[in-house]
């Protein structure tokens, strides 16, 4: 019974895995199939890639969390001889696996039986909140970790037992280094977060009980861990904050007090753009509650004001996670709620983002119009007062922690309930499975009213009329209607289910054994049902046939380029069954996210996940120079942008979906330029700076100065290597952003001398180094001088962490080894 949860998540994605399908929708559409597909090719190639020459001027591949360069499983499994697409697949599997042995571990650690604690390995992975992960594979590595960490630093047992303590330390410090290492370093700050605070509000609870020494001893675990984590994940976090440092995430844009609202497409609006409205509740109680989006809009929930992006279809759990929540919640007086049931309600909260406390003054009242609506709500205290957490995103990335918490508190809550000394429980279990029903059928009801007297809401469904999604098309509200009574009907076919196995057992016609075995068989199907509507695939041939044969790769820079709205208005205006394939093709033709780095052809102004400070003012300068310019004045001021950064290659989507591809043949010496070097040019630059240097480019020189001879021997990702020959002191520029890791070294092909010289950053987006007259040999090379030491450190983390493990496995084959002797000898 145990392996049940495992079926269920294997056959949830086995046309996937056995190559038929490929995942698809969001980003692990369009930005990790082409981005991990990249990953993998380079390390095969490289061993240790660590430029990656295709997005923008160039990033730094290590600096980009969401690459997982240094994650061990995804090295291992983008290893195996097998398509990119079947990688991804299996990737995403093998971490919902994961999640949900470590959900069970986690619930054991609670002091869970072991059939209970299964339930909650069924629940947590395949609950909407963690299932729908796989569209973000870093965030599903995050929640696949985070039942480890929880459990380890939370547990009270044994807390004085040095060995048993070293262990959690090592356990949860391991977790907390995968989840770093696999991209997800958000979900690690939460995670310590909730710790802390509930070890703060444990010993304020028990004070009388627990001296402040015991509490200090946990804190200093905690510190322990949080250090041997840091070891572990050196190389990645060294990456992180080197880029980090120089993205648009660490420039202040915004001004004016913190209760003011954020400004239309500000970085504060942005941050809280997934926050998870209050009427999302309703998600636990049924599967699909709103309707669905794709591949028809039936998306009901759109109707609602401030609904805001999906970060998931549904919350669902399954219907007896809302039976094990509501059940203690209904007896407050009687009950006395635990550590996993706090977690949960608090984490809840601070995943509605801007739905503070201001919003429901707001909403019910009328006041305070005119301050933020997130003011007073958990995540805006942690985004305005929390150290560093105003360069974090996404309040619904706390949902993995409120998953965890209550399939915990539904495990606890099953082995209650088949426990005969909790007689008031039983009461009121079967009293709350009376009033869930109540409340399913009424909405049931109130659904078929609806959908028989559409003229009395008529206003109503003439307001869905005009809603429509840019992909998903317009609402249907009728057949939203029809999908909501399909899921009300189901979660009643479930509640029934549940309501006869607890009956059965009260009544002694099944034993405890046999009724919890019942419960996982009902969860599994459940939750197996709402997760066949939430897992997207488009199938691999159909999409190749759709592709276009255009996108052969050419050698320079791409500027992709659109219309108005950049997608077909034929999607907006009609619904269609093959729409998901329709728009996945079409944004990997169009170069779309990360798509061109399947095509290994490089993009200027490319999709990735933390884009440098430069590339940001640059596009800001553009932004507003364009302004108020003609269209003729408009194609000239391109014309100018393709010339300065060499730019080759265009891909033009319109309104029609037509995906036009022009370009021009380019040698790799387009994107060197031999100019008079001027000593007094800075690094460091303002917006304004940006805006003068855009301003003068249609009137500018031309950027090839003829200065001299430049011929590329070698290009590489990493490196490379070029003839230059000039006759007076130069500046050698080439369009590739300095990070302060590029090194470069001239040989001199006259007389062999060695000249390392300096890299600046040069042209905003570009680098240069100084050359003498003469000729000369010129090698660049990527070398971030914390490569090597942090690389030292982990290495001896990992061995120090891993050691007493070989250990317990060595000694265990030594003795299994001396058996079998003692076995042959015995029967000789």
């Amino acid at each position: 019974m145990s392996n049940l949860p495992r079926v269920a998540i294997l056959l949830l994605f086995m046309t996937a895995l056995i190559g038929l399908d490929r995942l698809a929708f969001r980003d692990i559409g369009y930005f990790y199939t082409p981005l991990y597909d990249y990953v993998a090719a380079r390390m095969h190639a490289d061993w240790l890639p660590l430029w990656n020459p295709l997005d923008q001027t160039g990033v730094p591949l290590i600096g980009e969390t969401t690459t997982a360069v240094f994650y061990p499983l995804r090295w291992l499994l983008f290893a195996l001889p097998l398509s990119s697409d079947v990688c991804l697949s299996l990737y995403v599997v093998v971490h919902l696996l994961i999640a949900s042995a470590t959900a069970r571990y986690a619930a054991r650690q609670a002091g869970v039986s072991k059939g209970a604690a299964t339930i909650a390995a069924v629940v947590y992975p395949m609950s909407g909140s963690v299932l729908f992960l796989y569209t973000n594979p870093p965030f599903l590595v995050g929640a696949a970790w985070l039942p480890l960490l929880l459990s380890n630093l939370l547990s009270r047992s044994e807390a004085n037992d040095k060995k048993f303590a070293s262990r959690r330390i090592r356990i949860a410090a391991i977790a907390s280094a995968m989840m770093i290492l696999g991209g997800d370093p958000q979900t690690l700050l939460n995670g310590f977060i909730v710790v802390i605070a509930a070890l703060v509000v444990r010993q304020i609870r028990d004070f009388q009980r627990r001296s402040f020494g015991e509490f200090q001893t946990v804190l200093i675990r905690i510190g322990f861990c949080a250090l041997i984590a840091v070891g572990l994940s050196l190389p990645q976090i060294a990456g992180s904050l080197s880029w980090s440092q120089q993205s648009d995430r660490v420039r202040e844009v915004e001004s004016g007090n913190w209760l003011d609202p954020p400004s239309s497409g500000s970085r504060r609006q942005e941050v809280f753009a997934f926050s998870v409205a209050p009427w999302h509740a309703v998600d636990f109680l049924t599967a699909n509650a709103s309707g669905s989006l794709i591949p028809r809009n039936h998306r009901l929930g759109l109707m609602m004001p401030g609904e805001g992006k999906m970060w998931t279809p549904s919350l669902y759990m399954g219907l007896l996670v809302a039976l094990a929540f509501l059940t203690p919640l209904a007896r407050l007086r009687e009950e006395k709620l635990d550590v996993w049931f706090g977690i949960a309600i608090a984490t809840w909260f601070a995943a509605m983002g801007h739905f503070g406390l201001v919003w429901y003054m707001q909403n019910l009242f009328g006041a305070m119009l005119d301050t933020d609506s997130a003011a007073g709500g958990l995540y805006w205290w942690l985004y305005s007062f929390f150290p560093g957490y105003d360069s974090l995103r996404y309040p619904a990335k706390w949902l993995p922690l409120t998953a965890i918490s209550l399939s915990i508190v539904t495990a606890r809550f099953v082995d209650r309930c088949f426990n005969l000394g909790e007689e008031r429980l039983h009461r009121a279990t079967r009293r709350m499975i009376v009033g869930l029903a109540a409340v399913l059928v009424a909405a049931w009801v109130s659904t078929v009213i609806v959908r028989l007297t559409p003229g009395v809401w008529s206003a109503v469904l003439d307001r869905a009329t005009k809603i429509s999604d840019p992909f998903w098309g317009p609402l249907n509200a009728d057949a939203g209607l029809r999908e909501i009574q399909h899921s009300l009907a189901h979660s009643l076919l479930v509640l029934f289910a549940l309501g006869a196995i607890f009956q059965a057992w009260t009544k002694s016609k099944l034993t405890t054994t046999a009724a919890v075995r019942f419960l996982i068989v009902v969860v599994t199907v459940d939750l197996f049902v709402f997760g066949s509507g939430i897992v997207y695939k488009v199938n691999r041939k159909q999409e190749q046939q759709l592709l276009a044969d255009t996108n052969e790769r050419v050698s320079g820079l791409t500027l992709r380029t659109k219309s108005k709205s950049q997608f077909p208005a034929s999607w907006r205006l009609g619904p269609s069954e093959q729409r998901l394939l329709e728009v996945e093709s079409t944004l990997r033709t169009s170069s779309f996210g990360r798509w061109h780095l399947a095509e290994r052809q490089a993009v200027f102004n490319s999709m990735v996940s933390i884009q440098s400070d430069s590339v940001a003012m640059f596009w800001e300068a553009v932004a507003s120079e364009l302004r108020g310019k003609t269209p003729q004045q408009r194609d000239q001021f391109w014309q100018a942008i393709r010339k300065w950064l060499a730019i080759n290659r265009l891909v033009h989507a319109d309104d029609i979906g037509n995906i036009q591809i022009t370009s021009v043949p380019q040698s790799l010496e387009a994107s060197y330029q031999l100019t008079s070097y001027e000593a007094n040019e800075t690094s460091v630059v303002t917006l304004d700076d940006f805006r003068k240097r855009l301003a003068a480019l249609p009137e500018g020189p031309d950027s090839l100065d003829k200065r001299g001879t430049v011929e590329v021997l070698e290009s590489k990702a990493d490196s490379a290597i070029v003839f230059v020959e000039c006759e007076e002191y130069s500046s050698l520029q080439r369009n590739v952003i300095q990070d302060g890791h590029w090194r470069a070294r001239l040989i001199s092909l006259i007389d062999g001398r060695v000249v390392n010289v300096a890299v600046e950053r040069s042209d905003f987006l570009k680098q240069r180094i100084a050359v003498p007259a003469g000729h000369w040999q010129v090698t660049f090379w990527y070398a971030p001088w914390w490569l090597l030491p942090s690389i030292a450190v982990c290495m001896v983390g990992w061995a120090a962490c891993l050691a007493p493990l070989v250990k317990v496995l060595a000694v265990k084959w030594h003795g299994d080894l001396v058996e079998g002797h003692v076995d042959r000898f015995v029967s000789q």
